[in-house]
């Protein structure tokens, strides 16, 4: 149960840039490290912590660390760690590396993006190490990299109108992920009241065909992300769907630091 749980909201968790960098009018201005709690009703299934940098020359690293905790531990322990390096200014990833460690087996991909649009991954699985090279729809994003860029919107224009898509490639497969706004609202969390905009989330997983690639089967609608409608369009929180009910991600502890200090 645990494990249906997690694996089939990793995805969107994982995903889930929480702490990336507050976004100041100059935009990445402020470093930031934040913890986030990922729980089912009064279960604490894993926590997550994210360090990101200021931006230098348009370019933004960040790495999100999670782990299993309490009853999903001792169930299904799991440890994952993603890492980006996105071009803010261009859109993009430049690359990433997803690591997954569950059940005594490790996963690491490490992929390059281009402006083709086109990645490059090389995937050690069980001791194997295999290089792909793939042809994307469109500019590529990783799994923390499109958080960045709809931040960066947020920040610059507050409450957003227009739906947002992005194609996400984790270092196995390709997604559409499509954002689309809704209201503000006032959301209570640990680290103060805020007003944040709702953002329902939907994922359509794809295939190649031939040259191109076309949707492998029907959109799945993954839950609603909430974002802080100021200037720092904070991540407060997340609720997704899980076979046994809604999930939801929390933000606990919000550390800022000043670039250049």
């Amino acid at each position: 149960m645990v494990r249906r749980v997690f694996w089939q909201g990793w995805v969107v968790v994982a995903m889930m840039a929480w702490g990336t960098p507050a976004v100041a009018g100059d935009a990445f201005g402020a470093a930031e490290s934040a913890v986030y709690e990922v729980r089912y009703g009064p279960s604490h299934l894993a926590e997550m912590g994210v360090e990101t940098s200021c931006a230098e020359d348009g370019v933004v690293t960040s790495r999100l660390t999670a782990a299993s905790r309490g009853l999903a531990r001792r169930i299904h322990p799991f440890q994952v760690r993603l890492d980006t390096r996105a071009n803010v200014d261009g859109g993009r990833s430049e690359r990433s590396q997803t690591f997954i460690h569950e059940k005594g087996v490790s996963r690491r991909y490490r992929s390059q993006f281009d402006t083709s649009p086109q990645v490059s991954t090389e995937a050690q699985v069980r001791g194997r190490t295999e290089r792909e090279q793939v042809g994307l729809p469109r500019v590529g994003q990783d799994l923390l990299s499109w958080m960045l860029h709809l931040r960066l919107d947020v920040a610059r224009e507050g409450a957003l109108q227009g739906a947002r898509r992005y194609a996400l490639w984790d270092g196995w497969k390709l997604v559409y992920l499509d954002v689309m706004p809704g209201d503000v609202e006032e959301v209570w969390t640990p680290v103060g009241e805020v007003e944040a905009q709702a953002f329902r989330l939907r994922r359509t997983r794809l295939e190649q065909a031939g040259a191109g690639w076309e949707r492998a089967e029907a959109t799945e609608e993954l839950g609603t992300l909430w974002i802080e409608t100021s200037p720092r369009a904070l991540p407060v929180s997340m609720s997704f769907r899980a076979p046994i009910g809604s999930v939801r991600i929390e933000i606990q502890e919000l550390e800022r630091r000043s670039c250049g200090t």
